[in-house]
């Protein structure tokens, strides 16, 4: 073990593991990707969106999502773009709890 990870290295652990259900991801990706194409495209995130806001989304709202995550310019989400984008958001959502948390004391 020594050979990979020396003695007095620092390790650190994502607070993802504690913000997220990591291995719920390819479920909820797969239940995105209505046609299994393993890429959420922008009809895919209109459905989502609709059922998210009870209505019909606007085109800039599609195009939002989808620019969002999309990092490749495909114009689709692929699972490890979908992967890097929840990641984002729970890394976000722990440092703005531990930030307010700072802020209360």
């Amino acid at each position: 073990v020594e050979r990979w990870l020396p003695l007095g290295a620092v390790v650190e652990i994502s607070p993802i593991w504690q913000e997220t259900d990591f291995f719920d991801l390819h479920r909820q990706f797969r239940a995105i990707d209505t046609d299994g194409s393993g890429e959420i495209n922008a009809a895919e995130v209109g459905q989502l969106l609709r059922r998210v806001l009870g209505e019909e989304p606007s085109e800039e709202q599609v195009a939002e999502v989808l620019s969002a995550a999309d990092r490749d310019g495909s114009g689709t989400i692929d699972y490890g773009e979908f992967c890097e984008r929840a990641f984002f958001e729970a890394r976000l959502s722990a440092r703005l709890h531990e930030l307010s948390e700072r802020a209360a004391e």
